[in-house]
């Protein structure tokens, strides 16, 4: 497989002429070399056989900077996890995970931090459109064997925007 590394470089915040710390050259290049050095030490770790694998520096914000990557890369999927943020972090849009997935146009699979396998209980949220069908079919090789799969039914956005006594028993058998 090939394997390209990249980390997002954060700008820096803005500072105003009338700050004590100037924003010079030097701090911006000891910042990206130090990054740098903290992907490479952790790559290490984890992969001992990343030593040949370059690692590019691209500006920008994490999320953005991972969209940008996947559509750059026709990406089919991304894969990342779940950070252990708290309740403040989802709220108001601190996590990672959650940007990346509204600002995604192709599926993000979000790993719990406590995952270890493949999953054995699944939740597929459905509404029996073609869309939601391709999307249980697609995932469908991600469950491992044994899996406990639980179908919740979604009324279609056209369905729940209409008064409820025009529910027709066509949509109903449909189901």
């Amino acid at each position: 497989a090939k394997i390209r590394v990249v980390t997002a470089v954060e700008p820096m915040p803005f500072v105003t002429p009338e700050g004590n710390l100037p924003l010079v050259p030097e701090i911006e290049t000891a910042r990206r070399e130090t990054l740098k050095r903290h992907v490479l030490a952790q790559l290490a770790r984890r992969a001992p056989e990343s030593a040949s694998w370059p690692v590019e520096q691209l500006d920008g914000h994490p999320d953005a900077t991972i969209t940008r990557v996947a559509r750059e890369a026709h990406a089919d999927l991304i894969v990342l996890s779940l950070g252990d943020h708290g309740m403040a972090d989802r709220w108001f849009g601190g996590e990672t995970a959650l940007r990346v997935l509204r600002m995604s146009s192709v599926p993000v699979l979000a790993v719990a931090p406590s995952a270890d396998a493949l999953p054995r209980r699944v939740v597929a949220a459905m509404d029996f459109s073609a869309t939601s069908e391709r999307a249980l079919a697609a995932a469908m090789p991600l469950f491992g064997e044994g899996t406990r799969l639980t179908f919740v039914h979604v009324v279609p956005r056209d369905f729940s925007m209409g008064a409820w006594p025009a529910w027709d028993d066509s949509y109903e058998n449909a189901v």
